[in-house]
């Protein structure tokens, strides 16, 4: 996982504490990482791989 994957999973993982899974949009995780839809879309495919990918890099 490079740098900026760890930057949008980090910001994310605050989004979801602070609102929760369901209450976050994807719009709300452009706005806090400071990235555009398509660089969101280069990395995950939607916002539940990107909850699996939160999961599993706090697993470790």
């Amino acid at each position: 996982m490079n740098q900026k994957q760890l930057d949008i999973l980090g910001h994310t993982h605050q989004l979801f504490m602070e609102k929760g899974y369901v209450d976050t949009s994807v719009q709300d995780i452009l706005e806090r990482s400071g990235i555009s839809k398509g660089t969101f879309y280069k990395y995950f495919s939607s916002k539940s791989e990107l909850l699996l990918s939160l999961l599993s890099s706090l697993q470790e």
